[in-house]
């Protein structure tokens, strides 16, 4: 009898906290304050195009219209009161970003009520009204159409419409990391490579004793935390160093990844090497007195 009891009153006391709510959604008239939108300095692009951003209550939320122009179909119904986001082509060009130099958090503007309805997929989503836009949450658009990446090192997220996976933008590797560990003395300095200069590029340093007689082996360990994917490089022979063959490593986490020998007539040769899920990268040179001497250019991450 307590049970039921008890039953009966957890139910009655849920029906009265949530008939405040229903007569309030209910009262509701568009235009009526819900919150304000915060600055943000997160960064936010679609198929590799930036888009405006807003951030509201946590969420992350884009401009529905805006759709357009990144592979979705965007149909307003003005007698149904529906906004419909769908797959479909391109067709319209992505507006310009303004970023706002305000600090992180503050406040930017107010959203309010609409009785718009936004299906995305199918799916009925939240909306909010912003400064005359109806906005939707990326996570509901990404969940429908992509996928999405954060890089919280540059405070951005990377998501795509066509199902696919995005994919960071590549970025200088010796600019942005330094290794940890090494073995070895090496420089990074514009080296020729068939009369062309390379700029910032991996060489070892030369060693006491006759020219070009060189420390064996050097490497370099370099945190890279499962961020990348893929790194690009050119490597190849500086001008001036003796024959013989030296040998560039890429080594992650333990095992090698790939392997490059040098000589006196190898040219300067493009390489893009799979470096998914490597936590530690190692690039190892071995590089024997009086050879060829090699060098590491144009070396990029993503």
């Amino acid at each position: 009898m307590r049970k039921k009891l008890f039953r009966l009153l957890s139910i009655l006391l849920v029906i009265l906290m949530a008939a405040p709510v229903q007569a309030l959604q209910a009262g509701r008239n568009p235009g009526d304050f819900l919150g304000h939108v915060l600055h943000t300095d997160i960064r936010v692009y679609i198929n590799g195009v930036p888009i405006a951003a807003y951030n509201i209550a946590g969420h992350t939320y884009v401009i529905a219209s805006d759709l357009r122009a990144y592979g979705l179909s965007v149909i307003w119904d003005g007698d149904a009161r529906t906004t419909t986001i769908t797959r479909g082509p391109s067709t319209t060009a992505a507006r310009p970003v303004v970023t706002a130099h305000a600090p992180v958090g503050s406040i930017a503007f107010p959203f309010v009520y609409t009785d718009i309805v936004a299906y995305v997929d199918g799916q009925r989503v939240v909306s909010h009204n912003v400064q005359g836009n109806m906005v939707v949450r990326l996570s509901d658009v990404v969940s429908a159409f992509g996928n999405s990446i954060w890089d919280a090192e540059r405070r951005e997220v990377h998501a795509t419409t066509d199902g696919t996976m995005p994919r960071r933008p590549a970025r200088p590797f010796f600019e942005n990391y330094s290794y940890f560990q090494r073995d070895g003395q090496a420089q990074l300095a514009t080296v020729n490579m068939l009369g062309n200069p390379f700029p910032n590029a991996l060489r070892t340093n030369r060693s006491p004793g006759p020219p070009f007689s060189l420390p064996s082996t050097w490497w370099g360990d370099y945190n890279i935390n499962r961020a990348y994917t893929t790194l690009t490089a050119t490597i190849g022979r500086i001008d001036g160093s003796r024959s013989g063959t030296s040998t560039i490593s890429f080594i992650g986490d333990g095992v090698t990844l790939a392997a490059f020998n040098v000589n006196e007539d190898t040219h300067p040769f493009d390489v893009s090497i799979d470096i998914s899920n490597v936590l530690i990268l190692r690039i190892q040179i071995d590089q024997p007195p009086t050879t060829a001497w090699i060098a590491l250019a144009n070396v990029m991450i993503q």
